[in-house]
């Protein structure tokens, strides 16, 4: 599944976009994701993985707040202990 005009939650722990190649919603619909589990990313393309999904979301396609996404990217790559755990890819 992929969100395009996604945004980090204020809370670092969800996602927010608009959902494509969903079995669940149609094509377009506006999603919030439970919390984020797992995180990838390789310079271009976010990898989100929560409880019972991954989600696809490229770097282009942010829509929020860049420095929030700084932060979510510094909290999931340096906070260890954190709830959100980094795959390095």
């Amino acid at each position: 599944m992929r969100l395009k005009n996604w945004e980090i939650g204020h809370d670092l722990e969800t996602v927010r976009g608009v959902i494509t190649g969903s079995p669940q919603y149609p094509d377009g619909t506006g999603v919030e994701t439970s919390r984020i589990m797992a995180a990838a990313y390789d310079g271009e393309i976010f990898l989100i993985k929560t409880k019972h999904s991954v989600y696809e979301c490229e770097e282009r396609d942010y829509v929020g707040d860049p420095e929030q996404l700084l932060i979510f990217i510094r909290t999931m790559v340096n906070d260890p202990g954190g709830t959100t755990k980094a795959i390095h890819l």
